[in-house]
C-alpha cells in the first residue's frame, strides 16, 4: 500500500514546516492527488489517520482535491489537460501522446494554529 509511504512523506513535510514556522497544531491538510497517481482516496484517508496519530496533525481534517493530468503531443509539441487517457492530440489529431503531469500527490496547503 503506497498510500502509507505517501502519508509518511506528508508527515515529514508537516514536521519540517512546524520546526521552520513554529506552529503546534494542524487543523487541516489539503492534498492535491493527480488523476493518474493510482492512489485510492479511501486508502489515503486511512493512512492519514494512522500516520498522524501522536503528531501535531492528529485530529486534523484531510481535504483531497483531484488534480487533472497534463498530456503532451510528441508530434506537434502541444500540451493540453488530460482528464482521462486520451488517444488523439486535439490540435493535430495524431496518436503520439505522453502523460507529463497528473501522477503526483502533493501537500497543497496546511491550516495551522
Amino acid at each position: 500500500m503506497h498510500e502509507m509511504a505517501i502519508m509518511a512523506g506528508m508527515l515529514g513535510i508537516i514536521q519540517e514546516e512546524a520546526r521552520a514556522k513554529g506552529f503546534r497544531r494542524v487543523r487541516k491538510v489539503g492534498m492535491a492527488v493527480g488523476r493518474f497517481s493510482g492512489v485510492e482516496p479511501d486508502a489515503l484517508r486511512f493512512a492519514f489517520d494512522v500516520t498522524v496519530a501522536g503528531s501535531a496533525a492528529e485530529g486534523a481534517e484531510l481535504e483531497l482535491e483531484a488534480a487533472d493530468g497534463l498530456a503532451q503531443c510528441r508530434s506537434c509539441g502541444g500540451e493540453f489537460p488530460a482528464t482521462s487517457y486520451t488517444l488523439l492530440c486535439p490540435a493535430c489529431l495524431r496518436p503520439d501522446l505522453r502523460l507529463v503531469g497528473g501522477r503526483d500527490v502533493r501537500v497543497a496547503f496546511l491550516d495551522v494554529d
